[in-house]
């Protein structure tokens, strides 16, 4: 009650689990970011297998030296409730006290999110078109070299 409503507040941009305002009067940009959405999108990046798109990896160190990483990641846990009108919502609850890395991450995430960066896609390969039965077998009758082709053709072409 303190703080008075601020009227001059331009909206910049809605991104994906954030949004960006500018503050006129204290000329700056406010990003408000949804700490559940961002945490989760983290914890898919190290679920994701590191062969997959979309993997998130620690730089080269003895394991020792991710511990505390690793600990601050794990300082909170996956909580999923049914709420009436809203359905299930995941939120996240601090088990341990020291979550800053894992805050400093996800916020990191958000703000490469809200400057373009985005994950790479995986290329898919177009299939080639499916072969009747017939081609099939003329190929295969061809790397056998049993039959003067020529001579084949000229046969199939007379019965047609």
């Amino acid at each position: 009650q303190d703080k008075p409503v601020n009227h001059h507040t331009r909206h910049r941009r809605i991104g994906e689990g954030y949004s960006l305002n500018y503050l006129q009067e204290q000329h700056i940009t406010l990003a408000e970011v949804n700490a559940d959405h961002w945490k989760s999108w983290v914890h898919q990046r190290l679920e994701t297998p590191l062969d997959q798109p979309g993997a998130m990896t620690l730089f080269q160190a003895p394991a020792h030296e991710h511990l505390s990483l690793a600990k601050h990641l794990t300082s909170e846990r996956k909580v999923e409730e049914f709420m009436p009108g809203r359905g299930v919502v995941t939120r996240w609850e601090r088990i341990r006290k020291n979550n800053h890395w894992f805050d400093a991450l996800y916020n990191a995430c958000a703000a490469g999110h809200a400057s373009g960066v985005r994950l790479l896609k995986e290329e898919r390969v177009k299939p080639e078109p499916r072969r009747k039965m017939s081609e099939m077998a003329e190929d295969k009758r061809r790397q056998r070299g049993l039959v003067d082709h020529e001579r084949w053709d000229e046969m199939r072409r007379r019965w047609g």
